[in-house]
C-alpha cells in the first residue's frame, strides 16, 4: 500500500473503513433536512446575488454550487420514481 504524508495523511485510511449507518426512519429525516438545507442555501443565494450591494464571486460561486446540488438531488428523486414505477410495471 502506497503512504507518503504529503498526499496520503495517516487519518484516510481509517476514515475510507468507517460507516455509520442509520436506522431506516432517521435516514428520511436526515434525507428531508438535507434537502430542505440544499434548498434554502439556494434560495439564499439567490436573493443575495439580486442584490448589486452584495453580488460577488463568492455569492455567485454559492448559487451555482447550491443549484447543482439541488440538481443533483432531482435526479437522483426522479431516478428512484422511474425504479418504483418500474417495480409495478
Amino acid at each position: 500500500m502506497h503512504r507518503c504524508s504529503a498526499c496520503c495523511p495517516p487519518f484516510v485510511p481509517a476514515l475510507m473503513h468507517w460507516k455509520l449507518i442509520l436506522p431506516g426512519n432517521v435516514q428520511y429525516i436526515w434525507t428531508g433536512i438535507n434537502i430542505v438545507f440544499a434548498l434554502l442555501g439556494l434560495v439564499t443565494g439567490i436573493l443575495c446575488v439580486q442584490r448589486p450591494e452584495s453580488r460577488n464571486p463568492i455569492n455567485v460561486i454559492a448559487v451555482v454550487i447550491s443549484l447543482l446540488l439541488v440538481l443533483i438531488m432531482t435526479g437522483i428523486f426522479i431516478l428512484y420514481l422511474i425504479g418504483q414505477a418500474l417495480i409495478w410495471w
